[in-house]
């Protein structure tokens, strides 16, 4: 019942021909088939013809003489027309779930099975999908946190801009928009700087035509008060003429913004005063009658504006 070799017959030639037995030492074929490692429990073994164990890692079942040949995939490779490297899953001889394949010695008609166990390979397999699918989360939670940096990084600026643009609504138009991301976003804030500086200028521009508008505006308010004045003053004394030059030198006072004017009448080469107002009141008659009549030439200001009928600009008198 116990063996450790085996008898093996080859004929020659025909069926009639001489046969050739040699006696194999099964401990050298257990030497090789013990080397063989597929995975941490997988196995192969080699089965002969009437599916006796010829070599296994476990010489004890070799030596015990073990039949395999109630086993699924010992009895599927029995068919001649099975593919030799095929995997099908089948039970080993404890029962246990396993995927195995067969490549036979045809010489010998051996056949040399690979053994592992379901549970290793699927072990492997769904490890391999562990990590794959970790890798995927990782990836995935890393694009989402590169997407929400980078949809951050796009919404600051577009909100600076969005700030901005209302401030410059508002009329705010001395605040810049600060944005540095080197793209469209900034060349943007700056076009919109360029226009609030423009829209500065234009307003700043436009207030003093408005200044400007509104001064003249006032100063021909004034003289049409000032005409309108002295109309009332002639209306009221048309035989008397100094109510009138009073009026005339009061207004002219008003209308220069001036702490002094005087009316002087033309007669001969001589500059006469008709009328004075000085700080605010007018001067006693009196007085500008004794005030000395100024020759009409060169020799004064008052004498050379009249000759000369244009307005004389003295800086500082």
């Amino acid at each position: 019942t116990r063996r450790s070799s085996d008898l093996i017959g080859i004929r020659s030639g025909s069926d009639n021909g001489p046969v050739t037995i040699a006696d194999v030492n099964l401990k050298f074929i257990w030497d090789v088939v013990s080397r063989i490692k597929i995975g941490d429990k997988g196995k192969a073994y080699v089965v002969d013809r009437s599916g006796y164990l010829v070599a296994d890692p476990d010489i004890g079942l070799v030596l015990r003489k073990t039949n395999l040949s109630n086993l699924a995939h010992v009895q599927e490779t029995n068919d001649a027309h099975a593919p030799i490297d095929s995997a099908m899953l089948s039970r080993d001889l404890g029962g246990q779930s396993v995927l195995a394949s067969m490549a036979p010695i045809e010489s010998l008609d051996w056949r040399v099975f690979v053994e592992q166990p379901v549970a290793e390979v699927t072990a492997k397999l769904n490890a391999s999908i562990l990590r794959t699918g970790l890798l995927l989360l990782a990836g995935l939670v890393i694009s989402a946190l590169g997407a929400l940096a980078l949809a951050r990084g796009m919404a600051r600026p577009i909100r600076t801009l969005s700030e901005g643009a209302q401030r410059i609504g508002q009329g705010n138009l001395d605040q810049r928009i600060e944005v540095r991301t080197g793209d469209e976003l900034e060349a943007l804030a700056d076009r919109f700087n360029r226009m609030s500086s423009q829209l500065r200028e234009s307003y700043a521009g436009l207030e003093r035509k408005v200044e400007e508008r509104t001064r003249e505006l006032s100063d021909s308010l004034e003289q049409q008060t000032a005409i309108s004045e002295i109309l009332r003053v002639i209306s009221s004394s048309p035989t008397d003429v100094q109510p009138v030059l009073d009026a005339v030198a009061e207004r002219a006072a008003h209308l220069c913004n001036a702490p002094f004017a005087r009316i002087m009448l033309v007669e001969g080469t001589l500059l006469v005063p008709a009328a004075e107002y000085w700080q605010g009141q007018l001067t006693e008659r009196a007085h500008w009658e004794r005030t000395t009549p100024v020759a009409v030439d060169r020799t004064s200001v008052t004498g050379r504006a009249a000759a000369e009928r244009q307005t004389i600009h003295i800086a500082d008198i």
